[in-house]
């Protein structure tokens, strides 16, 4: 029980020294996403991906043929289409 408690203390502590680490470095690095995974993420078709894309809701980088999304682009693309609640 003890030995549990001690390796996830030192396993949350490992992660955030890590974690000081990249802003120290100014190198934070943040998840990228391919079209499978944003198409899992946003749980949306190909179709509708394509069309974000092509209508500048949702921005990405395309190296080659291979199109890249980073958590930043699904922040923003999330944000400008959210909605606060109405209903009291």
């Amino acid at each position: 029980m003890i030995d549990n408690k001690l390796n996830e203390s030192i396993e949350l502590l490992t992660k955030e020294i890590q974690r000081l680490q990249s802003c120290i470095n100014g190198t934070q690095l943040q998840p990228l996403y391919t079209n499978k995974g944003i198409l899992a993420l946003l749980q949306i078709n190909t179709s509708t991906l394509r069309k974000y894309r092509d209508e500048g809701l949702l921005g990405f980088t395309k190296v080659g043929d291979k199109y890249y999304y980073t958590a930043n682009d699904v922040k923003k693309f999330l944000d400008t289409n959210h909605y606060e609640p109405f209903a009291s």
